[in-house]
């Protein structure tokens, strides 16, 4: 139908035909465009909250979830963590992730270092499974991404938003990103994302920055005439 159309809005550019003629061509598919749902400011506080008080959550759940937060993993690719992943001495942690087969290296904040080694240390039974993420209870095997869900349920019960599941962090950090100033180029790398025209949307949310974007009337060449007779 597309071609269809076009077809007839060329007959109509050349006069061959009525000019509205290709609207009675109906389309057979829109592209679809999803909302971006992020974590909004009350959210991020009782997160925070939840994340600095040693008497909610386990380790484990806290761990897992600043991974998400602060350098917004996948949920496939905190899970999928090896303690070798981690490199102590640089700081940095370096795996592949899981849905583009890419190699990843990043800073590893002090946040971050301090909730995965206070898992390891104190709350992470011994096995010799290799994930860092594992059961509480025999046998000790590693856990799949239903955990991070879990988890994230387990810092904001109140948040009941379908299709907005552990992902929500990392589309949460890219949003951040380029609010404050970082260009897709930047958000990109940060995440390991093929594709910068994704982030395009993001940009919806920098409610600050669009109104400078505004184009005045005279600007596209549209003048104001007011008769006021």
């Amino acid at each position: 139908n597309s071609r269809i159309r076009r077809f007839l809005l060329w007959l109509g550019d050349e006069q061959l035909c009525p000019a509205f003629i290709f609207l009675s061509v109906p389309t057979v598919a829109a592209r679809r465009e999803s909302l971006v749902v992020v974590l909004n400011d009350n959210e991020k506080g009782i997160f925070d909250s939840w994340i600095e008080d040693d008497e909610r959550g386990t380790l484990r759940n806290k761990a897992a979830l600043i991974l998400g937060r602060r350098l917004g993993l996948r949920g496939v690719d905190v899970t999928q963590l090896l303690i070798e992943n981690i490199d102590w001495d640089n700081m940095t942690i370096q795996i592949v992730q899981q849905k583009t087969q890419v190699g990843l290296v990043l800073p590893m904040p002090d946040d971050v270092a301090d909730a995965l080694y206070r898992y390891l240390m104190f709350e992470r039974p011994e096995t010799d499974e290799a994930t860092i993420f594992v059961a509480s209870r025999a046998p000790y095997k590693k856990l799949d991404t239903s955990f991070c869900r879990r988890a994230m349920d387990n810092a904001l019960p109140d948040r009941n938003i379908p299709g907005s599941g552990y992902h929500v962090f990392r589309k949460t950090l890219a949003t951040e990103m380029l609010q404050g100033g970082a260009t897709p180029e930047e958000v990109a790398e940060q995440l390991v994302q093929s594709n910068k025209k994704s982030l395009h949307r993001y940009l919806s949310l920098d409610e600050e920055r669009i109104r400078v974007c505004a184009l005045s009337p005279s600007q596209r060449g549209i003048t104001m005439e007011v008769d006021f007779l």
